[in-house]
């Protein structure tokens, strides 16, 4: 009994603690944050429209790019919840992960790179040889 009591001013004193939910009721909006929302949802169906149509390019430019390895995106045909996806939405968004392999191999490219520049002298520019002798 004594430890039902404890858990419930234990409750009582986190409940202080937290912000009322009477508090947030009555929160009245400026006419312009008003504004705002109805901006935001009257085009909010354009913006999505516009979201899976760009998610669909990039996850497509993604998967046919040669550094891509694979391409986590539900409206590509070869995602294996692909058919679930197109059953369960209307879109399919534009959040993608990809992944390009090993770190190890990312930076042996970054380091080739590096190396085919023009007028890198050990991390140094041209430009910032020629602007420290101006000086």
């Amino acid at each position: 009994m004594a430890s039902a009591e404890l858990s419930f001013a234990q409750s009582l004193n986190r409940r202080k603690n937290l912000p009322s939910f009477r508090n947030a009721r009555e929160r009245f909006f400026s006419p312009f944050e008003c504004w705002l929302i109805l901006r935001g949802v009257k085009t909010l169906a354009v913006r999505m429209e516009q979201h899976d149509r760009s998610g669909r390019k990039v996850a497509d430019y993604l998967s046919k790019h040669k550094k891509v390895q694979k391409v986590f995106y539900p409206g590509l045909p070869d995602h294996p919840q692909h058919e679930l996806a197109k059953r369960q939405m209307s879109g399919f968004g534009s959040m993608i992960a990809f992944e390009t392999g090993s770190l190890a191999e990312r930076q042996q490219d970054a380091a080739q790179g590096a190396r085919l520049l023009p007028g890198r002298v050990a991390g140094r520019s041209r430009d910032s040889d020629l602007a420290s002798r101006h000086r």
